[in-house]
């Protein structure tokens, strides 16, 4: 197929954006005894946003376009900023910690299951990662165990058995709109999470209705198989992951204090023109 020059323009406007916000990333970097727990999960959320848009357009840049693969990306990219609001849905550093802390204890289970399969088939070259002894392994969740003591213990807050599920952070954050009188039809979080997190999780997961998204009914009747994204789908897809981009980038500099709405008007101008809402 070739591109249209619609989307040649969409293409080009995105990657304009994504350069300058990349200019901007290398303003800050992480100083993990200057910044509270809230920003330092939000500049590793801001860097895999901006990794991620950037392989999005690289799919989606030239024929074949590869947009199911991009979708999975911006299933991803709608996931982290569920995250993000569940975070800042609170003064405090609560979520923040809560967040954290189970993401530690992922890392704790996956850890575990690996010495299993250790201690199951000792015979075996795993060497997966560099946790290549049973002993390591043990280290390694003793050293997480650890952090997370340190940080209860800074924050004065009992962690919950488990990280209230996604829905549930989506909720969270539309009471917390509503406190601000800031909930609106376009402003929301369900929205996102019903239109765009479990449409594209189909794909992600690859359920038969995911699947599915690979084949194309014919004039005949018969289903053909179908790789290569089209016009629409480049529009459909770029278009959310710039604004999603937009808003993710703009929270990012305004909370480290290096936003300049002079530079970001001609992004929002774009934002303005394109399809779908975040």
């Amino acid at each position: 197929m070739e591109i249209n020059e619609s989307n040649k323009k969409l293409i080009n406007d995105f990657k304009e954006f994504v350069s300058f916000g990349y200019s901007r990333l290398q303003n800050f970097p992480l100083n993990r005894n200057k910044f509270r727990l809230k920003k330092q999960i939000l500049h590793i959320m801001m860097a895999a946003t901006q990794s991620y848009s950037e392989a999005i357009i690289k799919l989606m840049d030239n024929p074949p376009v590869y947009d199911k693969a991009a979708e999975v990306l911006y299933r991803s990219l709608v996931e982290n900023l569920i995250n993000l609001s569940y975070i800042y849905s609170v003064k405090n550093q609560e979520n923040a910690l809560i967040f954290l802390a189970f993401s530690i204890q992922d890392n704790n289970d996956f850890v575990k299951n690996y010495k299993a399969l250790m201690l199951k088939y000792p015979e075996w070259n795993l060497d997966f990662t560099k946790l290549d002894s049973t002993r390591k392994c043990d280290d390694y969740i003793k050293k997480n165990n650890e952090v997370l003591e340190r940080y209860q213990k800074k924050y004065k807050i009992n962690l919950p058995k488990k990280l209230p599920r996604i829905i549930t952070r989506v909720i969270k954050y539309d009471e917390y709109l509503k406190s601000k009188n800031k909930f609106s039809e376009r402003n929301n979080l369900e929205y996102s999470y019903v239109l765009f997190y479990k449409f594209f999780s189909q794909i992600a997961h690859l359920t038969m209705p995911g699947l599915e998204r690979f084949l194309i009914k014919q004039s005949d009747g018969n289903e053909k198989l179908v790789i290569d994204g089209d016009d629409d789908s480049i529009k459909r897809l770029l278009s959310i992951t710039y604004q999603l981009y937009f808003v993710f980038l703009r929270f990012t500099l305004q909370q480290f204090n290096l936003y300049d709405k002079n530079e970001f008007k001609k992004f929002k101008e774009v934002s303005k023109t394109l399809v779908g809402k975040l």
